[in-house]
């Protein structure tokens, strides 16, 4: 399932998939929406959330949803986050350091999770699996 607020975005992505991945067709799900207020009976395995964070009003709410989307005992969020980025087309609500992406995880999820910078993108992965609670 590929969720994303722009229909210009949405459409970008479904063009690419089935033309790299052509046997995907029938695969992936495209929805045109607010992520943070997405509702299915489906679970997940693995939600990806790269980049999403610093453009939306309350990031706390979009991780809780998707948190709420994984399956109930296992499932996995991957997120990324720049990190002292200048945002050149004044897209980003937020900026964030790796310490605040570690709180809004936590807040969100109940999730202590260790976040990683490599050069400037933090990195953290919500596993269902591995839970260590958040103490705020």
């Amino acid at each position: 399932t590929l969720i994303d607020i722009s229909p210009v975005f949405v459409a970008k992505a479904e063009q690419f998939i089935s033309e790299k991945y052509p046997y995907s067709e029938d695969m992936v799900e495209y929805w045109v929406g607010n992520a943070a207020e997405f509702s299915t009976r489906r679970r997940y395995d693995v939600i990806v959330a790269m980049e999403i964070l610093e453009h939306v009003p309350d990031p706390r709410k979009l991780l809780s949803n998707l948190y709420g989307l994984l399956r109930k005992s296992s499932g996995k969020i991957i997120i990324s986050a720049p990190h002292e980025v200048h945002d050149g087309l004044g897209e980003h609500i937020h900026e964030f350091a790796p310490g605040d992406i570690m709180v809004i995880i936590g807040d969100a999820t109940g999730h202590h999770v260790p976040v990683e910078l490599n050069l400037n993108t933090m990195f953290a992965i919500v596993d269902k699996e591995k839970y260590v609670p958040y103490v705020a």
